[in-house]
């Protein structure tokens, strides 16, 4: 798996809403409004006079409208809210509800509050509350489907926005949420269709653009993104947000000097964001400044230390320049302490610190954070930390328990299945890892999971879904025009990318032991050998994958158009015992190995290292298998795989060359 977790892909066009006014109508008529900034949280718009007449319309009682007095307790709560006192707001917007429980704006309000206290099922519970009053309110609706895209609910967020869309098609801010929700979901035709109407609606909006230029990014189709935030600068030449949007796709299309070149004009224009300096640090890193990114890190912590993502850069970061664990992670801990009511930075810690070897010390953070309000991610690294303890039984349990109220999140039932599968109820687990792919059709994690537990119950759909002999495809490249050979490409090949390899070990949570990974989009680079290799492995690629048949039956072949988009592209260097542990890819639907550079311990004709193993399960899945179709390597040669099939490789013992491959993730190309 390939994630670069300070590529700064944040795509937050969902936060650059301007301000806007709340206004509340009173019982005695009186209209009551202030400013309110709308970038903190989501908008609230509570009960404009157009909404209140919907209410009159729909029947809603007198227990919907509000005084003067609880109007300004809402507006005050609202700013407590801003403020960072979600705690206090809710109290006063409970007061309000005591008054009036039918209020529309109250109990959007204490959705809005229980959601940033991290109350999923309080939030949900409001937020319907809300729009059983008024259904139609497209602000509660935007809002709603925000939380639910949070919850990893992107479908059903989809649907709200679809609704709010038909009420207000006028309204280009929905078109964009609409957007983001479907390129959640990878419908990246669907995505793109609901940005451009977005774009012809406000066709002078940048933040259309902006969300244009986002969909193309994730669809891997870097020219158009920046054609898109081309436009976005044009209809706005001092939006300092289009620059930062445009030099991170330059950073991503390998250019990262350029990148630093949008980055100061949007400095220049007055942007000093949290998500600036990240990107800024990105993209010294990836021109091999390691110390220097470092530096704008520890910098973004202290100028924004509730930015959690720059804590989390920050940590990695140092692990991956050969800090300890300990050490790479004395500032994130430093942050927490500081920030006692930052539940979000303190859940960041706490996943970061499970996945760096330190479950117990997470545990204590877990606990902590789930007394004051729950959501499925706290429940599932909670559930990881009890596991990697020891207390197996009671992961299980914890899950077993909170199920009823999150089993409409497919991740968090694909990771009940996985945990199932750990405590030997393979029945169980497949009948969850099922519903699972029912939610979400095209989450890789469900598919790889359910092949596990049909595999146990011996049940023959899991030669169906994985059919190793069949889905496992290879083929030789053909060496680009203008190299005598296929061996002249690789040894030029070696030399580019030998250069792009800087970091002294492994990402912290990557799937390779003992070795280093590019940064960024590597196919996205514009050096004249990156590109010539992306162009010859596409050409494999798509030959390969046009012989596969049709299968609509299929969660794998029904998606093959025959051609392909690249989504994800990275370099991997293995030193001298190393590999890579068993995996998937949750990004794909198409994966990949190809291989550059080989030691001769892995190319002996008897050799069993450095291998691809298919059909191997990780060992904290809990059960032993063995492989159902082993690989040997070949220099040249691309090894084709559905993204939710189990691989890794083994070990390999060479002090004198490395092992060195490419790999990509891509979607169905339309």
């Amino acid at each position: 798996m390939a994630f670069d977790s300070w590529r700064s892909l944040y795509d937050h066009y969902d936060a650059n809403i301007p301000e806007t006014t709340i206004t509340l109508l009173t019982q005695t008529g009186a209209r009551v409004a202030g400013p309110i900034d709308c970038a903190a949280a989501s908008p609230l718009h509570a009960c404009s006079e157009r909404a209140q007449m919907r209410s009159k319309e729909q029947g809603v009682s007198a227990g919907g409208v509000i005084t003067a007095r609880e109007a300004a307790m809402l507006q005050e709560a609202y700013r407590a809210l801003q403020g960072g006192d979600a705690a206090s707001a809710l109290a006063s917007v409970r007061r309000v509800l005591a008054a009036a429980p039918r209020a529309a704006p109250a109990l959007h309000l204490e959705a809005l509050c229980a959601r940033r206290l991290g109350d999923a099922p309080g939030a949900e519970r409001a937020f319907r509350a809300a729009l059983s009053e008024t259904p139609h309110d497209v602000e509660i609706l935007s809002n709603y489907s925000a939380f639910l895209r949070q919850q990893g609910r992107s479908r059903e967020a989809v649907a709200q926005l679809e609704l709010a869309c038909s009420l207000q098609p006028g309204r280009a801010e929905s078109w964009v949420s609409l957007a983001l929700a479907r390129a959640d979901l990878g419908e990246v035709a669907a995505a793109r269709a609901a940005a451009e109407k977005a774009t012809r609606t406000a066709p002078q909006s940048a933040r259309a653009w902006r969300a244009l230029g986002a969909v193309h990014k994730q669809a891997g189709d870097l020219t158009a993104a920046e054609e898109a935030l081309q436009r976005a600068v044009a209809v706005a030449p001092n939006d300092g947000e289009a620059f930062l949007a445009l030099g991170v796709v330059r950073r991503l299309s390998g250019e990262p000097g350029q990148a630093l070149q949008h980055f100061a004009r949007a400095r220049s224009l007055g942007l000093d964001t949290a998500q600036l300096l990240d990107a800024e640090a990105g993209a010294l890193l990836d021109l091999g400044d390691l110390d220097g990114a470092i530096a704008r890190a520890r910098a973004l912590t202290s100028a924004a230390p509730a930015y959690v993502p720059g804590h989390v850069m920050l940590a990695q970061m140092l692990w991956q320049q050969g800090a300890e664990k300990n050490d790479s992670f004395a500032a994130f801990r430093a942050a927490v302490a500081a920030q006692p009511h930052n539940r979000a930075l303190r859940a960041a810690l706490a996943s970061e610190l499970v996945q760096g070897g330190r479950p117990a010390e997470a545990l204590e953070h877990l606990e902590a954070l789930r007394r004051e309000g729950d959501d499925p991610n706290l429940v599932l690294t909670q559930a990881d930390a009890l596991r990697l303890v020891g207390q197996n039984d009671e992961a299980t349990r914890l899950l077993a328990e909170c199920l009823p109220r999150m089993q409409q999140a497919p991740h968090f039932r694909t990771a009940y299945a996985r945990q199932l599968i750990r405590s030997g109820e393979p029945d169980a687990a497949a009948e969850h890892a099922l519903l699972a792919t029912e939610l979400d059709p095209i989450d890789q994690e469900a598919w790889a999971v359910l092949s596990v537990a049909w595999r146990l119950l011996d049940d023959p759909r899991e030669h169906w879904l994985c059919d190793y002999e069949r889905l496992v495809t290879r083929g030789e490249i053909e060496p680009p025009s203008g190299y005598a050979s296929l061996q002249a490409f690789l040894d030029r090949l070696i030399e580019t990318l030998t250069a792009l390899h800087a970091a002294k070990r492994e990402p912290v949570n990557q799937s390779l032991r003992h070795g280093s990974q590019t940064t960024g989009t590597l196919f996205g680079r514009s050096d004249p050998v990156i590109a010539e290799a992306a162009a010859a492995i596409a050409k494999t690629r798509d030959a390969l994958i046009s012989a596969l048949p049709r299968d609509d039956k299929h969660p794998f072949l029904r998606r093959n158009t025959g051609r392909a988009r690249y989504v994800g592209s990275w370099s991997v260097r293995l030193w001298s015992s190393g590999r890579h542990i068993s995996h998937f890819h949750p990004e794909g639907w198409l994966s990949s190995a190809f291989y550059v550079q080989l030691p001769a311990s892995v190319t002996r004709v008897d050799s069993a290292e450095g291998r691809i193993e298919f059909g191997v399960p990780p060992d904290d899945v809990g059960v032993h298998l063995p492989a159902r179709r082993t690989v040997d390597p070949q220099a040249g040669t691309l090894v084709l795989f559905p993204s939710y099939m189990w691989h890794g490789t083994t070990a390999f013992h060479d002090e004198t060359t490395p092992r060195m491959t490419i790999a990509f993730d891509a979607q169905p190309a339309d």
